[in-house]
């Protein structure tokens, strides 16, 4: 799926949300319980959630990890020939 293929509302929201490209997820996430093999991570407060959350919460953002997506990628053995 592209931008082009979301709903002009939603398409707006995903062309203003920051996307980081990192190997991994971070030490301190890792403590947080997110697992090495994470694809990604959203933070911040949920689409809908913006007006009932209190100042001092994480700005949006969408973090994505390509070691994890690299290691699936060159890993992944795909049958096709099982139909």
């Amino acid at each position: 799926m592209t931008l082009a293929a979301l709903p002009a509302p939603l398409r707006e929201r995903a062309q203003a949300l920051p996307v980081t490209f990192e190997r991994h997820p971070n030490a301190a996430l890792r403590r947080d319980g997110i697992e090495p093999d994470t694809l990604g991570l959203f933070v911040g407060p949920e689409f809908g959630e913006e007006e009932t959350t209190t100042s001092g919460t994480w700005p949006k953002a969408m973090k994505s990890y390509s070691a994890t997506r690299y290691t699936l990628l060159t890993c992944t053995s795909w049958d096709t020939t099982s139909g």
